[in-house]
């Protein structure tokens, strides 16, 4: 007896399954945008073109000289971007008591995409400098430190 009730209860469960899914049956789509392309920004700077403008000859400086020249700096990204400009100089004439002294017009700025500017630097050996700095030598080199200004509004250096 219990196993034809057993039976029984199953085969209804069946039926109803079958009656319950077959009715429970539904349309159904789905749909979905065009894939879209993201893409960061970049920053790139460039620094080049340096030229002195009043003295031809860098092998002749004399205590009390200075030295004018200019070069280009350019935002080749596609982000506008803060930028800094350090002078990298060594050697003899950029060492000792009285060496020769760099500085830059505009060393900090800002600039669009696509935009460049010229900045100004002198190079100034003091009248001071002694016969130490007779015949001495240096190099001078223009690093330029870029930072994105989209949400920077304030760039590393100034922090």
């Amino acid at each position: 007896m219990k196993s034809k009730i057993l039976s029984s209860m199953l085969v209804i469960a069946l039926a109803a399954g079958i009656i319950g899914g077959a009715t429970a049956a539904m349309f159904t789509a789905r749909g979905s945008t065009d894939a879209g392309d993201y893409i960061t920004g970049t920053v790139a700077v460039n620094a080049e073109d340096t030229a002195i403008i009043n003295s031809s000859d860098l092998s002749n400086i004399a205590p009390g000289d200075t030295v004018e020249g200019e070069f280009t700096v350019a935002n080749n990204g596609t982000l506008d971007i803060w930028y800094n400009v350090e002078a990298l100089a060594s050697g003899d004439l950029f060492a000792g008591e009285t060496p020769a002294e760099v500085e830059i017009g505009k060393s900090q700025g800002s600039l669009s995409e696509g935009e460049e500017t010229t900045l100004n630097f002198t190079v100034t050996l003091p009248l001071e400098a002694n016969n130490e700095y007779q015949g001495a030598e240096g190099e001078l080199q223009f690093v330029v430190y870029a930072e994105q200004k989209d949400n920077n509004p304030t760039p590393s250096w100034q922090k």
